[in-house]
């Protein structure tokens, strides 16, 4: 997945209604199978961290929507549960967010034509559904494709059906933090209680599990360092370069793995 733009339309913590960033362009599409990460850079409080915050909040929301699985006490209800989840309110609250999603469908312009790179070529190789996510204050989000295959009219967005949009959202959310930024971490250890819940109901009745909890949020803090740095050695070793340099680590021989379990 590859995010194209977020737009914040009320405020968001230290982030004004109407905030905005593009995190790819159009003349970037060409390179869409690179890996081009995007770095926020700014001083402490400028707002780095709230523009990741909004990103979990809003993923956790629409995870939330489109589970198959949710514990009893989980969706609102106005006399049994006052405080349970409602899809039309979120916090932000009003949004739009685009992506792009990898997908077997031709990239296709409104009128029906393949796309062309600069030199004329077909983009047979990018295969990517623009989807768009907006939100109104008070409203359910609304899930788009905007290069469908469907055209009907002078556009090509479609709204997409529940079951569709189960199949455009990101396969896996990763979030990481090298401290103790507790916000970003929320969502995805909300996500956490979920899965526990999915897991111990379906002991108790006896059901299979399937070996993994269906949400798709996974964090990783500040104690998962050592084993980022391992899974960089073990492959990626072009991209471990400042240890070679600095440290003098040239590579790890051996390692040893520590599972401490309580009964």
């Amino acid at each position: 997945m590859k995010l194209i733009r977020l737009k914040l339309n009320e405020k968001f913590r230290s982030l004004q209604a109407g905030f905005e960033v593009h995190f790819l362009l159009e003349w970037d599409y060409e390179h869409l199978s690179e890996f081009n990460p995007y770095c926020l850079v700014g001083r402490n409080g400028s707002g780095k961290s709230n523009i990741l915050e909004a990103l979990a909040a809003i993923f956790y929301h629409i995870e939330c929507i489109y589970l198959d699985y949710k514990p009893d006490d989980f969706d609102f209800s106005e006399e049994e549960n006052p405080n349970g989840f409602k899809s039309e309110a979120s916090y932000p609250d009003a949004y739009e967010l685009e992506y792009l999603f990898p997908t077997s469908s031709p990239w296709v312009t409104s009128s029906g034509e393949a796309w062309l790179t600069a030199e004329g070529e077909p983009w047979e190789s990018l295969d990517y559904a623009h989807i768009a996510i907006i939100k109104k204050a008070g409203n359910p989000p609304e899930v788009f494709r905007r290069n469908s295959e469907d055209i009907s009219s002078d556009t090509s967005e479609r709204k997409l059906s529940g079951i569709e949009v189960k199949e455009f959202l990101p396969t896996y959310i990763l979030g990481y933090s090298s401290g103790e930024n507790e916000i970003l971490s929320l969502p995805f250890f909300k996500m956490r209680f979920i899965h526990y819940d999915e897991y111990v109901d379906r002991l108790r009745k006896g059901l299979d599990y399937m070996q993994a909890p269906e949400g798709r949020m996974v964090f990783l803090d500040k104690q998962f360092s050592p084993a980022i740095l391992l899974c960089n050695f073990l492959l990626q070793p072009d991209s471990i370069a400042p240890f070679k340099e600095v440290v003098g680590l040239e590579a790890i021989e051996e390692f040893q793995i520590e599972i401490h379990a309580s009964f």
